[in-house]
């Protein structure tokens, strides 16, 4: 009985601890062909440089994010797996505003911004973080 418990709770905890490890590193995102669109992207862009994997952008705070970002990414095994997507079409990875000020929400970052015109907009509604965008990170103009 003690076996049945023990491994019932420590083979998800493994697997949970092994998707960690893997989320942060992008050849392993990128590893999937579906992915490899975002990941030329966010090369291209020059946001690798500040942004060094892709789950400091695609995971909410705390063990409420991990535990949503680890489900995402299990679906999206399933998609990759199982799913009935057209030749070449990329899985869309989320990230909402909430996301971006985790760590943009500073003086520095919002003193950078009051020249423009901001108010009733998101981060992804300039820096091209929507459904259909190719990450580049750049403004849209």
């Amino acid at each position: 009985m003690a076996v049945g418990v023990a491994a019932v709770v420590l083979i998800p905890a493994g697997i949970m601890w092994s998707g960690r490890v893997l989320e942060h590193s992008p050849s392993f995102c990128r590893s999937c062909h579906e992915m490899q669109p975002g990941y030329d992207g966010w090369m291209a862009s020059g946001a690798a440089k500040y942004h060094p994997d892709c789950i400091g952008c695609h995971s909410g705070e705390g063990i409420g994010g991990v535990l949503e970002s680890e489900l995402r990414g299990v679906r999206m095994i399933g998609i990759h797996f199982f799913g009935n997507r057209a030749p070449g079409q990329s899985i869309e990875a989320k990230v909402p505003e909430a996301f971006c000020l985790k760590c943009h929400a500073s003086e520095k970052v919002l003193a950078s911004h009051a020249m423009l015109r901001v108010e009733g907009r998101t981060c992804p509604d300039c820096h091209k973080h929507r459904v259909g965008w190719k990450f580049r990170g750049q403004l849209q103009q």
